[in-house]
């Protein structure tokens, strides 16, 4: 799963990125060439997907997403 976001203040993109690291272990961020926040998280497909996995799956990225906006408001 990928998404971006672009700051209002793009100088801040590397210390928002390196604060969501710390706080999300599932979640990795970035700065892309552009400036944008990147965050991605993997889905594991070992042993098959089904489609209460990927449910929980994606719940849980709308959950950190959501904290993560939070914070940083």
């Amino acid at each position: 799963l990928r998404t971006f976001q672009k700051l209002e203040d793009p100088s801040q993109a590397f210390g928002v990125a390196n604060a969501i690291n710390r706080k999300f272990r599932l979640l990795q961020a970035s700065v892309d060439e552009d400036g944008d926040l990147v965050i991605k998280s993997q889905l594991t497909l070992l042993g098959g997907v089904t489609a209460e996995h990927l449910r929980v799956r994606f719940e849980l990225w709308r959950g950190m997403l959501a904290t993560m906006v939070e914070g940083m408001q």
